[in-house]
């Protein structure tokens, strides 16, 4: 069979994943069958599960090529239609007869019959899935898998990975997120493996805006691993979707609280022994602690850049006083490392313009940056909220 695209490459696999799980392990049956089929045979001729068992046994041992099925299939069909006979519902044995038939439409319809009658048994929902994967119907493949990940919890670890790989195609967006919106046993499991992966985080934020899920987790995830992604534009857009904000919050003048729920966007606090940032219980100012020896960036988030010059109000209580220049405010163009704004927080009142900013610098980086040297004191106190406001010209 041709490969038409990478979203067929994926569905390929989960084919190969589910049938090497079938030649592997035999699905559920009769255990005294399933142990020794001849022998519960011969103590029962007319034992539909033994036949079915011995049948499959064939058939296993035959499919040693996954491209020549059909031919292995065919060598057992004849115990599987014995098995039919004597057990109409037999799963395994009606797989067999499916995969013995040449006829493209024949085969379709004994798969379609076979599915109808058993939706647990691996080795026919196996079939349906490469039956739908022949006739391009991405649709039903993902419906299929659903059935499967349903009914075989366990067998997560197999197939996440591909699914993910088939998630990452921007066609398969509209299926997934039908699938998505409903409460599956396997959904939060699914999104916390494919959130960490960078191929799927694209498809993974078209989809989070159209469903509705209580995990916050995940949601932090998304939007962190978008922005070290560099797809700053998408978190933005993801983060004021779930945190129901106004767009222009911060981008043409805002006041920023520090709330700290989804960093970037939120703040990130420094949280180490000796050098620590957290909100007061009131919420309105940043506590700040920095041991003697210890430095560096003690409280972090990402703005959307103003579109013209601004200012920024930055009101504090640290003492000693004399040691509030060694605090300072970094502005960095997001993704980049080299700050193009950076001054201290000398008075205990500070209003600072920036005029200028580097081209194609959509999203800023701000920080605050704060060191207590060795043999001098420690620096604490609290930063008031950070006013932002658009300088007039």
């Amino acid at each position: 069979m041709r490969i038409k695209n990478p979203l067929k490459l994926a569905f390929v696999s989960l084919f190969a994943i589910s049938l090497a799980i079938i030649l592997g392990a035999q699905a559920l049956s009769s255990v005294s069958a399933k142990k020794n089929p001849e022998l519960a045979l011969s103590a029962f001729p007319l034992n539909g599960h033994a036949l079915e068992e011995l049948a499959f046994d064939r058939f296993t041992q035959a499919a040693t090529d996954p491209n020549n099925l059909t031919t292995a299939a065919q060598d057992a069909a004849h115990l599987a239609h014995e098995a039919i006979r004597i057990e109409p519902l037999a799963p395994k044995a009606h797989a067999i007869l499916a995969l013995a038939e040449t006829d493209p439409e024949k085969r379709r319809q004994l798969i379609d019959t076979a599915s109808k009658l058993n939706r647990r048994n691996l080795a026919l929902q196996s079939l349906m899935l490469e039956q739908r994967l022949q006739d391009n119907n991405y649709d039903g493949v993902i419906e299929t898998l659903d059935q499967i990940l349903r009914v075989h919890p366990r067998r997560r670890n197999d197939f996440f990975p591909v699914l993910t790989q088939a998630l990452s195609q921007e066609q398969t967006v509209t299926s997934f997120t039908d699938l998505l919106k409903n409460d599956l046993p396997w959904r939060e499991a699914f999104l916390r493996y494919a959130v960490g992966k960078n191929e799927a985080l694209s498809s993974l934020a078209a989809i989070r805006g159209k469903i509705d899920l209580d995990d916050e987790l995940f949601d932090q995830r998304l939007i962190s691993n978008l922005v070290k992604n560099g797809s700053f534009a998408d978190a933005r857009r993801l983060y004021l979707d779930i945190t129901k904000q106004n767009s222009h919050n911060a981008k043409d003048g805002a006041q920023l609280d520090w709330r700290s729920t989804y960093a970037p966007f939120d703040w990130a606090f420094a949280d180490e022994r000796g050098f620590r940032a957290q909100p007061s219980v009131d919420g309105k100012e940043l506590e700040i602690r920095i041991q003697a020896g210890q430095g560096g960036v003690i409280a972090s988030r990402i703005i959307e850049a103003p579109t013209g010059p601004f200012s920024i109000q930055i009101n504090h209580k640290l003492e000693p006083k004399g040691q509030s220049e060694d605090v300072k405010l970094q502005l960095t163009c997001a993704g980049m490392t080299t700050p193009f704004f950076e001054e201290p927080l000398g008075s205990s009142k500070n209003i600072l313009a920036v005029t200028s900013r580097p081209e194609d610098c959509a999203f800023i980086a701000m920080a605050v940056n704060g060191r207590a040297w060795s043999g001098r004191p420690a620096i604490r106190g609290s930063l008031e909220k950070i006013s932002i406001r658009p300088i007039e010209q």
